[in-house]
C-alpha cells in the first residue's frame, strides 16, 4: 500500500483509495485543533470485562493470566489477545454463548473464504459486485502507481482495465441496471464523481467544483448518487446526492463513505460518522431520504474503543456489514491498521456479530446478491479481494439475542454547508485525520 506524505496535497498522485479508506479507519475523525480546544485521547480505555470462570479482561487490553500463570482458555483452545480479536469492540460475545461451530472453527472464516483476485503486487481494492452477481468491478495498482478501474468476472482469472488515465481512478460502483460505473478521480485537479458505460469509452464528469468529492453511491432507480464531500469552509465530510438527470445537488447530513440500500421499497442510505466528543472514533449510521429530505439520522452500532467503517448493506437492506478497526492509530498518521474485523449488524442495531477474527485487516467490505461479502484483506501479503459466505454469522445472529441499541438524533443542515467559499484546500493529512 502507498503511504501518503503529512503535507502532501489530497489531490497528489500518490493518493489512493486504499490509504483514503485504511488512514481513515486507522485513526479517529479528529477536528481541526485550536489552542483553546486541545485533542481529545485517540481512544479511551474500555472497562474490565468478566469471563465465565472469574478471570478478568484489564483496561490495558490483556488477558489476566490465569492462578497457574497459562492465558485465558476453553474447549482446547486458546483465546486471542484483544488486539487480535473482534470480541473486545463491543465485549458481548462470550464464549459460553457462542455456539460450538465457532469453537471448533477458530472463529477466522478460513474454511469458508474464497480468493476473488490475485495481484502479486501493487493491490486491488475498493470492490463493487453487479446486481447480477455475475460481475465485479474494482481499482487497482497492480499494473501502474497510480490506480486504475478494472472489471472482471467474479468467477474468472481474467481482468479488464476501463480506465488508463495517469490521475488515480478509485471507488467504482455498479449503477442498479448494470450498464454504468461511477467513480471517483482526481483527473481534473481535485477528487470528483465521474460516470462512465461499463464498456468503456469517454466518462462524464458529475461534480466539478473545488472540493474533495469521493465514494459515489447509486439510488435503488438509479437516477442520483450519494457522494463524500470535503467541505472547504468547515474541515467537516459531508454527504452530499447529485441528480444525474437535472444537475441539482442537495445536503444531507454530515458522514463518510455512503452507501445507498439496494432495496426500493424505501430509500436509506448508511454511512461513517465521528463522535463530536470522548474518542471521536467513528460509528456506523443510517439516514432515510424520503421526498427529497433527509430524515431520522440513527446510530446503528458504535463503539468506544473501535473505529467502525465502510458499511454496506445486502440486498434487501435488512443488515449491513462493516469493518471494526480495534484501538485505532489515533494521530499516527502513517500508521494503517494490521487488524481490521468484518462485522455484520441488523438495520434496527441489533444481533451484532464478527464474521472474521483478528488476525489480518479486513476492509472494504461490499456484500453482493448471492449473500456472500467480498472484502480487501492483506492475509497473503499484498492486498486482494476476497469473499466470505456469512452463514456462520447468520447462526450467530439468531442464536445470540442482544438489546436494541439504535440512537437517533436530529441532523439540521447549515447555511454554511450550502455556500462557496474559496479557502484552501485541506491536506491529505486532514483528510485522513478528520471527518
Amino acid at each position: 500500500m502507498i503511504r501518503p506524505q503529512p503535507n502532501r496535497s489530497v489531490s497528489a498522485p500518490l493518493v489512493t483509495s486504499i490509504t483514503l479508506a485504511a488512514m481513515l479507519t486507522a485513526g479517529c475523525a479528529t477536528p481541526p485543533q485550536t489552542a483553546s480546544a486541545p485533542a481529545d485521547e485517540a481512544w479511551i480505555e474500555f472497562p474490565a470485562v468478566e469471563w465465565t470462570d472469574g478471570t478478568t479482561l484489564s483496561t490495558s487490553g490483556e488477558f489476566t493470566p490465569q492462578a497457574d500463570g497459562s492465558d485465558l482458555s476453553f474447549s482446547g483452545m486458546e483465546v486471542f489477545q484483544p488486539h487480535m480479536t473482534g470480541w473486545s469492540v463491543f465485549g458481548e460475545l462470550q464464549p459460553d454463548k457462542l455456539p460450538d461451530i465457532f469453537v471448533e472453527a477458530e472463529l477466522d472464516g478460513e474454511d469458508n473464504l474464497t480468493r476473488i483476485t490475485f495481484s502479486p503486487v501493487g493491490g486491488d481494492f475498493d470492490p463493487h459486485i453487479s446486481s447480477d452477481g455475475q460481475h465485479m468491478v474494482f481499482s487497482s495498482t497492480q499494473h501502474h502507481r497510480t490506480a486504475d478501474v478494472y472489471l472482471k468476472s467474479v468467477d474468472g482469472r481474467s481482468v479488464t482495465q476501463l480506465t488508463a488515465d495517469p490521475a488515480q481512478d478509485v471507488m467504482p460502483v455498479f449503477s442498479p441496471d448494470g450498464r454504468r460505473i461511477a467513480f471517483a478521480s482526481d483527473r481534473s485537479g481535485n477528487w470528483d464523481i465521474w460516470v462512465m458505460s461499463t464498456t468503456g469509452g469517454q466518462p462524464m464528469q458529475v461534480t466539478a467544483d473545488g472540493s474533495q468529492e469521493l465514494h459515489p453511491s447509486w439510488s435503488p432507480d438509479g437516477s442520483k448518487l450519494v457522494y463524500s464531500r470535503l467541505s472547504m469552509q468547515t474541515g467537516r465530510w459531508e454527504l452530499w446526492i447529485a441528480g444525474l438527470d437535472d444537475g441539482g445537488r442537495q445536503f444531507i447530513c454530515y458522514g463518510l463513505f455512503p452507501e445507498w440500500s439496494p432495496n426500493p421499497a424505501f430509500s436509506r442510505i448508511t454511512f461513517q460518522r465521528a463522535r463530536e466528543r470522548d474518542s471521536r472514533l467513528f460509528g456506523v449510521w443510517t439516514v432515510d431520504y424520503i421526498n427529497g429530505e433527509a430524515m431520522n439520522p440513527t446510530e446503528v452500532a458504535a463503539s468506544t474503543n473501535a473505529a467502525l467503517v465502510n458499511p454496506t448493506w445486502n440486498l434487501d437492506g435488512s443488515r449491513i456489514v462493516f469493518a471494526a478497526v480495534l484501538e485505532p492509530a489515533g494521530d499516527r498518521q502513517d500508521v494503517l491498521p494490521e487488524v481490521a474485523d468484518l462485522w455484520m449488524v441488523k438495520a434496527n442495531g441489533m444481533d451484532r456479530v464478527n464474521l472474521t477474527n483478528g488476525r489480518f485487516a479486513c476492509l472494504m467490505p461490499t456484500w453482493a446478491g448471492d449473500g456472500k461479502v467480498y472484502f480487501v484483506s492483506n492475509r497473503e501479503g499484498v492486498d486482494n479481494i476476497w469473499s466470505i459466505g456469512p452463514t456462520r454469522g447468520l447462526l450467530a445472529s439468531a442464536t445470540i439475542q442482544f438489546d436494541e441499541t439504535t440512537r437517533t438524533a436530529d441532523t439540521t443542515p447549515t447555511d454554511m454547508a450550502n455556500t462557496p467559499s474559496t479557502a484552501a484546500v485541506p491536506t491529505e493529512t486532514a483528510v485522513i485525520g478528520q471527518e
